[in-house]
């Protein structure tokens, strides 16, 4: 999906370097790479589970349907990716 030139994320809370928004479908692979194969990532969540690719695609379908919930991501200014974590 192309994002309009005009678009701008919503964005929860701002500080210099680093802002927090709302997952998107775009951050998908992204999400997958970084996050959950990142050693240091499930060392501290404690993650044990193998995740699939087409699983977290369910998982990011699931969760942009439920109004209960807000899922966030970090984002670095400079970079205008994702936070290594």
């Amino acid at each position: 999906m192309k994002v309009p030139e005009k678009y701008e994320a919503i964005k929860f809370l701002e500080g210099k370097r680093v802002y927090l928004r709302p997952i998107e479908n775009e951050d998908l692979d992204l999400f997958y790479a970084k996050a959950l194969w990142d050693k240091e990532v499930r060392r501290l969540t404690g993650t044990q589970v193998v995740f699939s690719r087409l699983g977290v695609q369910k998982w990011f379908e699931n969760i942009s349907e439920d109004s209960s919930r807000v899922d966030i991501i970090i984002f670095c200014r400079k970079m205008i990716n994702l936070l290594e974590i």
